[in-house]
């Protein structure tokens, strides 16, 4: 069985992918000034000139998880903002795949014609599977959780009478058994 997510945990889960982002970027920035090395320079400058973006999809992407969270009428604008934080990583994306393109001096890719479709393409698929996920758990009855909202806690008391109830139970059978021989 899954453990339920919460938005707290959602939220800590958060806070450590940002707490990790910045000490990579800060790891690599340190590293960049000991190694003289072109193509390293060039991906850790991409990263601090973007870092914005990437922060930007962070935040977008939380949101979208922390509304997929919560139960059916507000877990609504969930696809539509994972939607919106999909178009922010496929600019990312292709940022990267710039940074690639002119390292290795390729200049025949249409990365312009490329992402006229990519992008509406991304954000239909995404809001799709999304709204999917959505109605697909609204199907799930409510109406266990109230029964077992419903029920009353069992004290020590319960437990002492049922534990007297089976000893009365198994005392008398054993008088039933003796007594009919």
């Amino acid at each position: 069985m899954m453990a339920k997510t919460t938005a707290t945990k959602v939220f800590l889960l958060w806070l450590l992918e940002i707490a990790v982002l910045f000490f990579s970027l800060l790891v690599l920035n340190i590293v960049k000034i000991y190694v003289s090395n072109d193509i390293f320079s060039q991906a850790v400058s991409l990263f601090n000139n973007n870092l914005g973006l990437i922060v930007l999809i962070s935040v977008v992407l939380f949101f979208g998880k922390l509304f997929s969270v919560f139960r059916f009428p507000f877990n609504i604008p969930y696809p539509l903002i994972n939607a919106v934080g999909s178009i922010f990583l496929i600019a990312f994306l292709f940022k990267i795949s710039t940074l690639v393109e002119g390292l290795v001096n390729l200049d025949f890719f249409p990365f312009d014609i490329l992402a006229l479709f990519l992008y509406p393409l991304v954000f239909v698929i995404v809001l799709i599977v999304g709204y999917v996920d959505v109605f697909k758990t609204t199907k799930k009855p409510i109406k266990k959780e109230k029964k077992v909202k419903a029920k009353k806690k069992a004290g020590w008391k319960d437990g002492l009478r049922k534990a007297r109830d089976k000893v009365n139970n198994f005392m008398n059978m054993l008088n039933k058994a003796i007594y009919k021989r």
